[in-house]
């Protein structure tokens, strides 16, 4: 279940302030989200790890709607007309809860599925790699990174308010010039694997075109 938190707590939670602008949010965000990592702080950072992204979804949502620097949150609307169920069916794979709000670019016209957990881009490793942690900065926050063995991880927040590992690992396939990325996502502080192909269609749809072509 998604947590719901208020302005004053979403500040209190990331430790900003109501006069912070946005590039101190998220780089408070960001330099938290690491250090809580399971990895890193074990299971006590999973929890934590749930209440920052709860936290900076509030705020990344306030600044969305212009109020960033107001001292309380307004009440929310009451449910009605305007706010339809969800048109996705019970058993769908999840889908990342984007930190900001950006309108997709793609998917660019020289990436594919090639099946469910695997997408295909037709450019170099250096320039696929690029092109696949800047899509993956509007679905999630990367955690960790490696360029010189081709993977990377981001944190995710599903929209059942699971808190997930998004893992990238790429590899060069040299008989057609292009880059398998192979995805998988697991649950954060158990080990469950959970159906990647709600986030792998998101991700193709950030991806944007190769710079070298």
């Amino acid at each position: 279940m998604t947590i719901d938190v208020d302005l004053s707590s979403a500040r209190r939670t990331l430790g900003v302030r109501v006069e912070d602008d946005w590039g101190v949010v998220r780089d408070r965000y960001r330099d938290q989200i690491r250090r809580s990592h399971p990895d890193v702080a074990g299971e006590a950072g999973v929890a934590r790890s749930v209440e920052l992204n709860a936290a900076y979804r509030t705020l990344a949502l306030a600044r969305r709607e212009g109020r960033l620097h107001e001292a309380e949150a307004p009440p929310p609307p009451p449910a009605g007309p305007s706010q339809p169920p969800s048109p996705r069916a019970v058993g769908d794979p999840p889908l990342a809860v984007r930190p900001e709000w950006a309108a997709p670019v793609g998917p660019a016209s020289d990436v594919r599925r090639l099946d469910h957990d695997t997408l295909v881009l037709s450019s170099t490793p250096d320039e696929t790699f690029r092109r696949l942690v800047e899509a993956t900065h509007e679905i999630g926050e990367i955690s960790y990174l490696d360029r010189s063995s081709a993977i990377f991880e981001a944190v995710l927040t599903l929209d059942d308010g699971t808190a997930a590992s998004f893992v990238v690992s790429l590899q060069w396939r040299a008989h057609d010039a292009s880059c398998e990325a192979f995805c998988t996502l697991e649950a954060l502080g158990r080990p469950e694997h959970l159906d990647v192909g709600g986030v792998l269609g998101q991700l193709a749809a950030y991806i944007g075109p190769d710079r070298m072509a």
